[in-house]
């Protein structure tokens, strides 16, 4: 068990080597250290890559001789559960280089250090185990999370008075900067800047360190004081988090009430350069910068008006697109100031931009006229979110007027699903509707009305190759077409293929996607078989299914899905969820010959409750065709169908029932299945079934009876009638 502050990371110590050969990889090591101080749960994911069998016990991982802690006051270094005698042995200062050898060369048996033990037990060498282990765990670090790092173990960040400062620490500031580790690897000190807080107390450091090939790398330095010596006060290269003030926040304080607009500067450089050179500035507005776009605090901000002056770079564009939302987001309003390409510090080129940007007949611009010259001068497009899309209503519209397929129900671009019970012949219906739209030809007396041949993909998973030849050449000849226009028909066949064709895997998409893209129409028959997820009675299963009703849209496709009709009702199989990207509903019904298409959705044109289409199917030979009809004038065939009167009855009875609700409906079927039984017995049966409440079912058998659907001489019992009249009074379930 590990004993809290006997190891160096409680007095923030280093206490590792520096491997790396290039800077980069230096910021990278010195990242990964920290955490492993800082962070448990980073402890854990480094640990348990390395040693997969160790075990979790309280506060620390234990494996083979050796426990590493997860304590806050140890966290990330190790012992040997052989040697609890030599605790005491690693202590030294914050730049003692012979303290940090030593801590290197003891940690096998005085704990800290993983380096070394990481090394033994997988041979891979000390200069590679920091990429090694982010490789295995698959993460990476970056350098500006390096400058961002805001932990310190077992410490606690202060702010120290300007006095203090000035005549102590801000000595200490300079020598940190003299041996930190970037000098090693030929870095220079160039300059560094002071961030106060509100009242005058220094907050943070931020200092810029270059190397003479000219990179520069850029940290911060804030003060922190140990939790056990709370006299012992260190400064560290530790960002103070996203409460970092803004460079020179007292001033904006100070004079917020005599001046109204803050230039934003995006480092302590130009801000210098501003003061130094454009005095004239400080009449007009106020200036600041700051340390980073995420980690300040913006409050001091609101009722003032900031300008975003960027740098003359396209990550300069970038940047100031990151501040503006940022400060968009805490409702604070922006504007920007445009700087034309330039180097970096280009005294004189800055002095230009500020006197065009800021003359009397120019105000800043705002985030659509900065966007548009960022796209100009430095090819850089605005993030996701940042511009406003919405357009006018009257420029909503695409200037073309969307193709009819359908008379007064279907679109070219909408979607429609075609759904009926088994057997009706909504397969074959489909295939007459594909036909028609690969010729152009207009068929039942105006009712399917194609402008044009389009492009079709048949995607099937249930006929085979010959029956779907057979079925399409008997459409065509029945239409009187050549078997030409077939070839405007691309099929994906399930069968011809032998595998399943689905449309709801991310595999199955990236197969069927390219013919899609080809096509006008696309039609899938059926669902079952192309989305099995949204066969389900889960709202979430239908998700694929809608999207690919959505990307149809997007492209200005048609896609009709042919459906299975439910056991219960006059609904599609499944889901509700299944009619949500769905323009148009069909269902078919009809027994035999006759059919009618009865319009269950419809959203973009008004329609009436009838339906909308009653047509027959015939057969002759190696045709089959399909005829509009008129109720009074439907003719028998040579099959001995039922008469134009009988029909006429037939059809009303099949829209008297389609109309009725679902409870209704199961309450008919009921009824018509067990007319033996008298109406007390009905109604108890479907009680005990929770069909609906007993009030609703007479209710209900009345309607029927006054439609005509079941008899009105249905054997009532003894009180029914009362219990007729009491239900009037009672909710019903709907």
């Amino acid at each position: 068990m590990f004993l809290p502050y006997h190891f160096p990371c409680s007095y923030g110590h280093r206490a590792w080597p520096f491997y790396a050969s290039t800077i980069d990889e230096a910021i990278y090591e010195d990242l990964f250290w920290r955490k492993m101080q800082t962070s448990p749960n980073f402890v854990k994911k480094v640990v348990l890559s390395v040693w997969p069998d160790a075990q979790l016990n309280n506060n620390e991982i234990v494996f083979s001789n050796y426990s590493v802690s997860l304590n806050p006051e140890s966290c990330g270094s190790y012992i040997s559960k052989s040697n609890y005698s030599l605790y005491e042995s690693l202590e030294g200062s914050d730049c003692d280089d012979k303290y940090i050898d030593f801590a290197c060369e003891s940690s096998m048996s005085m704990g800290y250090y993983l380096g070394p033990l990481i090394n033994i037990k997988t041979g891979i060498l000390n200069q590679n185990i920091v990429h090694n282990l982010m490789y295995r765990l698959g993460m990476s670090l970056s350098l500006n999370e390096r400058y961002t790092f805001n932990k310190k173990a077992c410490h606690e960040r202060i702010i120290i008075d300007n006095y203090s400062f000035k005549n102590i620490y801000e000595k200490r500031l300079i020598d940190l900067l003299k041996k930190y580790y970037l000098v090693r690897y030929g870095f220079t000190q160039v300059k560094y800047f002071l961030y106060h807080c509100e009242d005058g107390c220094f907050d943070f450091a931020v200092a810029y360190l270059k190397h003479p090939v000219g990179k520069t790398v850029k940290i911060a330095i804030t003060a922190w004081r140990g939790n056990q010596y709370q006299e012992r006060v260190v400064l560290d290269a530790i960002h103070p988090g996203k409460n970092a003030s803004l460079y020179r926040v007292n001033n904006i304080v100070n004079c917020r009430n005599r001046v109204q607009t803050v230039l934003i500067c995006p480092d302590e450089y130009i801000f210098d350069i501003i003061s130094n050179q454009h005095g004239w500035l400080k009449s007009c507005m106020l200036v600041t910068a700051y340390s980073s776009v995420e980690e300040t605090d913006w409050s001091v901000l609101h009722g003032l008006s900031p300008v975003i002056l960027p740098h003359s770079t396209e990550e300069g564009c970038r940047e100031a697109y990151r501040l503006y939302r940022i400060l968009e987001t805490q409702g604070i309003s922006t504007r920007f100031i445009n700087r034309l390409q330039a180097e970096k510090y280009d005294d004189w080129a800055l002095g230009k931009d500020l006197c065009k940007a800021l003359s009397d007949s120019v105000t800043p611009l705002r985030i659509e006229d900065f966007a548009a010259f960022c796209k100009k001068e430095y090819a850089v497009e605005p993030p996701v979110g940042i511009l406003p899309k919405a357009v006018s209503l009257l420029e909503l519209s695409s200037g073309t007027e969307r193709e009819i397929l359908l008379d007064r129900l279907l679109r070219l671009g909408d979607q429609m699903t075609l759904y009926a019970r088994r057997g009706v012949g909504k397969s074959l219906f489909s295939a007459f509707l594909m036909v028609c739209f690969a010729s152009g030809k207009k068929a039942l007396d105006g009712k399917i009305c194609p402008s044009r041949p389009y492009r079709v993909l048949l995607i099937d998973g249930e006929l085979s190759e010959d029956d779907l030849q057979q079925r399409f050449r008997a459409i065509c000849s029945g239409l009187g077409l050549s078997k030409d226009v077939l070839s405007n028909i691309m099929v994906r066949s399930a069968i011809h293929e032998r595998k399943d064709l689905v449309l709801d895997t991310e595999n199955g998409w990236a197969d069927l996607e390219p013919d899609m893209c080809l096509a006008d129409i696309i039609v899938v028959d059926s669902l079952f078989l192309a989305f099995p997820s949204a066969m389900g009675t889960d709202f979430s299963g239908t998700a694929r299914l809608n999207d690919f009703y959505g990307w149809c849209k997007r492209r200005g496709k048609t896609a009709i899905v042919v459906d299975h009709q439910g056991k219960k009702g006059d609904t599609p199989f499944g889901s509700m969820g299944k009619d949500i990207g769905l323009d148009v509903v069909l269902q078919l019904i009809g027994e035999k010959q006759d059919k009618t298409l009865k319009i269950m959705k419809c959203r973009n044109f008004s329609t009436h409750s009838d339906s909308w289409k009653k047509f027959r199917i015939s057969e002759t030979g190696d045709r089959i065709f399909f005829e509009g009809q008129q109720l009074a004038s439907l003719s028998t065939h040579e099959d001995n169908c039922s008469s134009s009167e009988s029909n006429e009855e037939e059809f009303q009875e099949i829209d008297e029932a389609s109309s009725l609700d679902d409870t209704s409906r199961e309450i008919l079927k009921y009824v018509t299945e067990h007319s033996n039984l008298s109406q007390k017995e009905i109604v108890e049966n479907l009680v005990k079934v929770n069909v609906a409440s007993r009030s609703t079912i007479y209710k209900r058998l009345s309607l029927l009876k006054e439609k005509g659907l079941i008899p009105s001489g249905l054997k009532r019992d003894n009180g029914a009638e009362e219990i007729a009249k009491e239900s009037s009074t009672e909710d019903v379930d709907e």
